[in-house]
């Protein structure tokens, strides 16, 4: 009986050292806020602020943009897109250190999100996205999500997904779509899987081709405003030639020139003169008289000397 007891505690301990070991090898994850335009809010634990970047996001955390705004969420190697309007929570987030395996669930409540990974999934990997009327388990590394009243589309860019709309009933029955395909889910109906059209395409590619030169787990090594500041050298031969034309050279203006003096009338000296000349004139008057008055008087005598 002792022996049996000894043996049934040896048991208990094994029993719960295995189910701590077990439990401290699953860790959570760890998403990181890497670029925003616009407003963005985090939601977390009832509290709501306003997103920075750096910002890091765990499981339970709800993301939303507003208007003509969006958001880069990365984990990992992996990075998801925020359209505007889009309101998108993350419900679980984990890694099993013993089976190297990612578990990670999210639920987009509204607005549209593009996915892209650098990951190839092994497995045992789990990465499932909601919605109101879907889930998708995801199987390939390109892919966009869009919820707008009550209905879903799921767009495979590349690589696989699964579908299934959640609104027929608890056995849910998936459809995979492949890559350059999609399909619509709406409430009680059938999926049908069609081609991306070719203007969503074109925007889809334009779009993931950001995504895909974004560099990857840079800010868990440096903050951003350190790439910021640090000043890039370009090589000699690598700087753009700068080609100068050449400007005609500009004549001196002329230097003004001073305008001819304008001669000074003296008037006064002009009428001095005339004055001289009408002094000069009533002399030779008065001269002339004086003679006319003695010839007259010699004349006179005379004719009293012929008299005579």
């Amino acid at each position: 009986m002792k022996k049996n007891i000894i043996l049934l505690v040896i048991l208990l301990s094994l029993l719960i050292s295995f189910g701590c070991k077990k439990d401290a090898q699953t860790v959570a994850m760890q998403g990181i806020v890497n670029s925003i335009v616009g407003t963005v809010t985090l939601k977390r634990d009832d509290l709501s602020f306003r997103a920075q970047v750096d910002d890091l996001v765990v499981a339970g955390t709800t993301i939303v943009t507003g208007t003509k705004s969006i958001a880069f969420i990365t984990f990992g190697q992996n990075v998801i897109k925020l359209s505007e309007n889009t309101s998108f929570s993350i419900e679980k987030l984990e890694s099993d250190l013993n089976s190297n395996t990612q578990q990670a669930n999210f639920n987009l409540q509204n607005g549209e999100i593009f996915s892209k990974s650098n990951k190839k999934f092994a497995r045992g990997d789990s990465f499932q996205m909601r919605t109101p009327t879907t889930v998708a388990a995801i199987r390939g590394t390109e892919f966009v999500v869009l919820e707008r009243d009550g209905q879903s589309k799921v767009s495979c860019v590349s690589g696989k997904v699964a579908v299934a709309n959640t609104t027929l009933g608890d056995n849910l029955r998936f459809v995979e779509v492949p890559a350059n395909q999609e399909v619509q889910v709406v409430s009680g109906q059938p999926l049908v899987v069609t081609d991306i059209s070719e203007e969503d395409r074109l925007r889809m590619e334009s779009i993931f081709n950001d995504l895909r030169n974004m560099n990857f787990g840079a800010r868990d090594e440096e903050p951003v405003e350190e790439i910021v500041e640090t000043p890039v050298f370009v090589p000699e031969q690598e700087k753009p030639q700068v080609v100068r034309k050449a400007q005609p050279r500009r004549k001196p203006a002329p230097k003004p020139v001073a305008p001819a003096p304008i001669p000074q009338v003296e008037v006064e000296e002009e009428e001095k003169e005339e004055v001289a000349w009408t002094d000069i004139d009533t002399e030779e008057q008065e001269t002339d008289s004086e003679t006319l008055k003695l010839d007259i008087k010699r004349i006179s005598i005379e004719s009293a000397k012929v008299k005579l």
